[in-house]
């Protein structure tokens, strides 16, 4: 009799236990997974965005300048800048949108050549001739923004409108023995137009240091359309290294 209510007890304290635990692990199993937002990092949002930017950039001038019976400058020139301006960006869809940027775009490039002929003293010798070349613009871009899947990584092209605020040549020619120097020119750029029209493309990264704002590096190339100077050959190719910084109003 002893040993048939042990084993009831023991039975009946399972079935207790059973009891306990089964709803325990039924809840356990069907707990909610996380929201996606905390598994999976937050998605950059495509809204207005208002910013300033500011950077380097790295000007190539080439195909020369000629200067008739004087000397011709036929090699490619480098020089650095620092374009900066304001941005405003106008979504159209969820992952594309209108990047509107005005800004100003200063250049003063050197280009040097030189050449053997007749000296003032009537002697043959060594003659070198300095070129500076200011190539200012107030610049409008129209560009179509994309954005990647992945968080943060766009592209974008467009046009861009440059007004020519300064097209200023400055001519010297130096005589290395004598060491007489002569300003042969100094004026704007003959037959150099107003508008200055380029093709630009370039891609982004977009980092949200906090809510709402963006800071976003960039690189991109502007190709100009048409030669400087109707009466030159002189292009220009400007490689720049960007920085935007907006706020996203809505």
């Amino acid at each position: 009799m002893t040993h048939i209510t042990r084993t009831t007890y023991l039975f009946f304290a399972a079935c207790a236990l059973a009891v306990l635990l089964i709803p325990a692990a039924t809840q356990a199993q069907t707990e909610p997974e996380a929201p996606p937002s905390v598994l999976e990092p937050e998605e950059t949002a495509n809204g207005w965005q208002i910013g300033f930017y500011g950077g380097v950039a790295h000007n190539e001038f080439y195909e020369g300048y000629r200067i008739l019976n004087v000397i011709n400058f036929l090699t490619i020139e480098r020089s650095w800048s620092a374009p900066f301006g304001v941005s405003l960006n106008i979504p159209i869809f969820n992952d594309a949108s209108i990047y509107l940027r005005a800004g100003v775009h200063l250049s003063e490039t050197n280009f040097f050549n030189g050449k053997y002929d007749s000296l003032s003293n009537g002697e043959l010798g060594a003659i070198g001739f300095d070129m500076d070349f200011t190539f200012n613009l107030v610049q409008f871009d129209i560009l179509l923004r994309l954005i990647g899947n992945n968080d943060g990584e766009r592209v974008y092209f467009g046009l861009g409108l440059g007004f020519v605020q300064d097209k200023n040549i400055t001519l010297t020619r130096s005589e290395l023995q004598t060491g007489m120097t002569e300003v042969l020119q100094d004026q704007p750029m003959p037959g150099a137009d107003d508008l200055f029209p380029l093709f630009i493309i370039g891609g982004e990264y977009a980092l949200i240091p906090l809510p709402n704002l963006y800071v976003i590096p960039a690189l991109e190339i502007q190709y100009g359309f048409q030669d400087i100077s109707t009466l030159q050959d002189l292009k220009a190719v400007y490689y720049r290294a960007l920085v935007t910084v907006s706020y996203q109003a809505f």
